[in-house]
């Protein structure tokens, strides 16, 4: 199945290098974090939000798409501790 990813999104992963883990800051629908572990660039992702209709949207997509992403409720940067055990 095709993400519906907008120019802006693809050239946001163009700048993400590979790596481990991404923090998706802001995810909204998650479609970065998804594309991102599809593509292969990093081996996890931590989809963050401020609000609850978006990490709800991002978690409902990640299923969708089946894949595995970590949703939490955050500030900016400041996850909880126990998003990655």
């Amino acid at each position: 199945m095709k993400l519906p990813m907008t120019k802006r999104l693809l050239l946001c992963a163009e700048l993400v290098p590979p790596c481990e883990t991404v923090a998706d800051v802001g995810t909204d629908h998650g479609y970065l974090g998804i594309h991102l572990l599809r593509e292969g660039k990093c081996s996890r992702v931590l989809a963050a939000d401020l609000r609850e209709k978006p990490l709800a949207s991002a978690q409902a997509n990640a299923e969708r798409y089946g894949i595995p992403i970590v949703v939490a409720a955050a500030q900016g940067i400041y996850a909880p501790r126990q998003a990655f055990p």
